[in-house]
């Protein structure tokens, strides 16, 4: 793992890293943190202190993997799926993560579900599989929902892809 890494090359004793989380044994000095900062920063990571930020780091990773896993997780919703992984309700999650982030929960997950929808696109499968994919009903639902989050349909969508992979 990177962070272990990381923290290992700058002697910075911790335990074990988990997902999106470790606990460090020291405190560092400023010309520590710095250091670690930046080797973070390369690798498009970031140091969090506040509990609350951390939550909310912890439900933006599940909820991708839950968009992205959906083949291995049991269909639930959302909520349920993610109040399994916290000792919080969902209504306190929900309303921290707007607090913390500016946005709803809900618009989180359809905006993480569109942008997916995009790479499936790309990728070549129909909409009826996307749509069982990311959990709608049927295609026209998706269809509905991908027009109003990006501005096109997805067959807009594809086209326009696809042109600006083969250009003009």
């Amino acid at each position: 793992m990177i962070v272990e890494k990381i923290l290992t090359e700058l002697m910075i004793p911790h335990e074990p890293v988990q997902m999106g989380y470790v606990v460090l044994l020291v405190e560092l000095s400023e010309e520590q943190e710095q250091y670690l900062q930046t080797a973070l920063k390369l690798c498009e990571l970031t140091i969090l202190h506040n509990r609350k930020e951390i939550l909310i780091e912890q439900v933006k990773s599940i909820i991708i993997y839950m968009i992205r896993n959906t083949d291995k997780i049991p269909k639930v919703k959302s909520s349920l799926y993610i109040i399994r992984h916290f000792p919080h309700t969902y209504t306190y999650i929900s309303k921290l993560f707007y607090k913390e982030t500016g946005i709803t929960l809900c618009r989180y997950i359809i905006n993480l579900k569109m942008e997916f929808a995009k790479e499936l696109l790309d990728d070549g499968y129909t909409l009826d599989d996307i749509a069982y994919k990311l959990g709608y009903n049927d295609a026209a639902h998706l269809s509905k929902i991908f027009k109003k989050t990006n501005g096109l349909t997805p067959r807009e969508y594809r086209q326009s892809s696809q042109k600006n992979r083969t250009g003009p």
